[in-house]
């Protein structure tokens, strides 16, 4: 099995969709690593893309800063405004999407997979922090 891996994103939709054309027909599978929101101007676009294409996601320190789950004084400056703008643009927990609706509403992705595709050696999928 061949995949494309993608991670760290940060919600630049034309890149993500760059790649994406350029490996279409060439693997047979798309896993992500995270990182899909921050510092780029699509965070909702891209987490929708890269659901509707990928078999595995992981959740990254960029998701989990912009639901709350990682505390953002770890990130610098820059890193900080992005989670904070995205936070304010996507969906409250239990309500309609806010401006922007830059989902997602909180990670339903481990940090970390240990899958075994082929069923012959396992494979540990993380995004570190």
């Amino acid at each position: 099995m061949r995949y494309a891996v993608l991670s760290d994103i940060h919600g630049n939709l034309e890149a993500l969709r760059a790649v994406l054309a350029d490996c279409a027909g060439q693997v047979d599978g798309v896993l992500c690593l995270g990182d899909l929101v921050g510092y780029g101007a699509d965070p909702a676009a891209c987490v929708e893309l890269v659901a509707e294409r990928a078999e595995l996601l992981v959740a990254g320190n960029h998701e989990y800063g912009v639901t709350g789950q990682l505390a953002l004084e770890w990130f610098n400056p820059l890193a900080r405004a992005a989670a904070e703008w995205t936070a304010a643009r996507r969906p409250a927990a239990d309500g309609p999407p806010r401006g922007g609706d830059a989902r997602p509403r909180e990670p339903s992705a481990p940090r970390r997979v240990g899958v075994r595709p082929d069923g012959r050696g396992g494979v540990c999928r993380l995004h570190g922090v």
